[in-house]
C-alpha cells in the first residue's frame, strides 16, 4: 500500500481478508486496486477507485517510481529481486520501467 496525504491505496492481489470489522467474514473477492479517502473512511469501508482512478494510477505511479529508485526516501537504494514472484510489483508492471 501507498498513502499519500487522506489517499491510501492498496494493491491486494490474493486472500479475502479486508474487512472493517474482525468479526465480519472476509470478502470473498476483493478489489485487486482499493483507494480509500482515510479522512472521511478511516475504518476502509468504501472503496473509491472507480470514483477516482486518476488518483489510483497516480499513486501506482508513486509507488512504482520508489520501487524503480530503490526506496521512498534519501539513502541507499535497496533492490528487489526481479525474479521473484510478487503480485503487487506485477499489478505494477504498467507503470515499471524493463
Amino acid at each position: 500500500s501507498i498513502r499519500d496525504s487522506k489517499w491510501k491505496l492498496v494493491l491486494h492481489e490474493a486472500g479475502g481478508t479486508r474487512r472493517s470489522n474482525p468479526a465480519d467474514q472476509p470478502l470473498e473477492k476483493p478489489a485487486r486496486i482499493q483507494l480509500f479517502n482515510l479522512e472521511e473512511d478511516p475504518s476502509e469501508t468504501t472503496n473509491l477507485q472507480a470514483l477516482h482512478p486518476e488518483k489510483a494510477v497516480s499513486l501506482q505511479r508513486q509507488l512504482a517510481r520508489f520501487i524503480q529508485d530503490g526506496r521512498s526516501t534519501s539513502g541507499s537504494p535497496q533492490t528487489y529481486n526481479k525474479g521473484k514472484r510478487w503480485e503487487q510489483i506485477e499489478m505494477l508492471s504498467p507503470f515499471l520501467e524493463n
